[in-house]
């Protein structure tokens, strides 16, 4: 929280310095060059709106008269082109696949959301070859 590009390299640089090789994996936020993802500083944005839209639907809250707090707006604007086009499929489909999980198991949106990334990780594993 409260990092750019620029000090997240330097802890990317710092790490890698100390393991002997270059280890990109280690933070999020790099430059690009240095391996950053293109959409990352509208990403929280994004993922706070498509998820507390999404949220808010399944309890049927009214977004018209619902208020939010944030705490940071730097990185919170966006088009809204850009967010149907590019977030809302794979938002809605990852928090109703992780609703889903919860229910199911019965077990905490937080715990369900764990179960589906192990589960993503090993699935890619078994397709790609990752991790071997």
């Amino acid at each position: 929280m409260n990092t750019n590009p620029q000090i997240m390299a330097w802890m990317m640089d710092t790490y890698s310095m100390n393991t002997g090789s270059t280890a990109t994996g280690v933070v999020t936020g790099k430059p690009i060059h240095l391996g950053g993802s293109l959409g990352r500083i509208k990403a929280t944005g994004r993922g706070v709106f498509v998820t507390g839209r999404e949220a808010a639907r399944r309890i049927e809250l009214d977004l018209n008269s619902a208020r939010f707090a944030a705490q940071d707006f730097s990185s919170f604007f966006w088009t809204e082109d850009e967010i149907n086009v590019r977030l809302d499929k794979i938002m809605i489909g990852a928090l109703k696949r992780i609703w889903e999980t919860a229910d199911r198991h019965g077990i905490t949106l937080r715990t369900a959301t764990f179960a589906v990334a192990c589960q993503r990780i090993l699935t890619a594993r078994e397709e790609r070859g990752l991790y071997p």
